[in-house]
């Protein structure tokens, strides 16, 4: 495998999976009243969170940290 493919395969969105992180956001803090703060420690899947934000908003989530390093 060479190096260009391998940058291929990131390309592409996880903005597909917003309606089922959506659901599992949902459950995980219906279940889970403390939580407070939502940490992404991968914001290349930056528009699954951003489709999220409704339900982080519902659940009186009060900070979204948004991280994404590539070394």
């Amino acid at each position: 495998m060479n190096i260009d493919t391998k940058v291929f395969d990131w390309i592409g969105g996880k903005k597909w999976l917003s309606s089922t992180l959506n659901q599992k956001f949902d459950t995980i803090l219906s279940n889970n009243k403390h939580v407070e703060n939502y940490i992404e420690p991968f914001c290349g899947s930056l528009g699954s969170v951003i489709g999220s934000i409704n339900t982080f908003k519902k659940h009186k989530i009060q900070r979204i940290i948004l991280n994404d390093v590539n070394i």
